[in-house]
């Protein structure tokens, strides 16, 4: 009887260790950073014909500072792309000859899958935008260069997102450093919108 008493104790003492093992060994729970990280927007990388600061002004349709108010949609054919309504506050070149107070923009990428990690326009966004006109949609257009030619503006300072350009040094405030070469470039204000006005005149006919 006291044989049986002790292989009894001594088989709850070894599924209680076994217990511990696997609770020691199971896989924790995610950190809030963890899963703050998982649920990330993915990017996907998308080839985009881009131009130096002085042909750009020469190709744009438009370049205007606009205020974006709303998204209307996302279209995913034949590329995907979202679609904003923006106030237009001020026309630097339109020759096209914008006649509504109200544009919608494509931009590329959804809230599924940015283009090459550029952040979505959102509500409130006060951007200048070099535009190209979009042939099937009436009063619509698409950014040229995409996220190289889009300058968010702000209080002090106006950010070039993408691929800091030569021509524009004279004129930089400083370069992001966490950004690897060619990233965001910050511009004083008032010298880039006399810089760019220089450009447009010389480039008109």
């Amino acid at each position: 009887m006291r044989i049986r008493y002790f292989v009894l104790l001594a088989g709850i003492v070894l599924l209680a260790a076994g217990i511990a093992i696997y609770a020691s060994s199971a896989p924790s729970p995610l950190s809030s950073s963890q899963q703050a990280i998982s649920n990330q927007t993915p990017s996907m990388h998308v080839s985009i014909e881009t131009f130096p600061f002085d042909e750009s002004v020469n190709k744009a349709d438009a370049i205007v500072r606009v205020k974006i108010n709303s998204k209307i949609s996302e279209l995913d054919s034949p590329a995907d792309k979202t679609i904003f309504q923006a106030e237009v506050l001020q026309i630097y070149k339109d020759n096209k000859k914008l006649s509504e107070n109200f544009i919608d923009i494509m931009q590329a990428g959804t809230d599924k899958a940015l283009s090459n990690k550029n952040e979505l326009l959102r509500k409130g966004d006060e951007i200048i935008l070099f535009l190209m006109e979009a042939q099937s949609k009436p009063n619509t257009y698409w950014i040229l260069g995409e996220e190289t030619n889009m300058y968010d503006v702000t209080p002090h300072r106006i950010e070039k997102r993408a691929r800091a350009d030569a021509q524009l040094n004279e004129i930089s405030m400083e370069q992001d450093s966490n950004e690897a070469p060619g990233g965001k470039q910050m511009l004083n204000p008032s010298a880039f919108i006399e810089k760019l006005e220089a450009e447009i005149n010389s480039s008109t006919p």
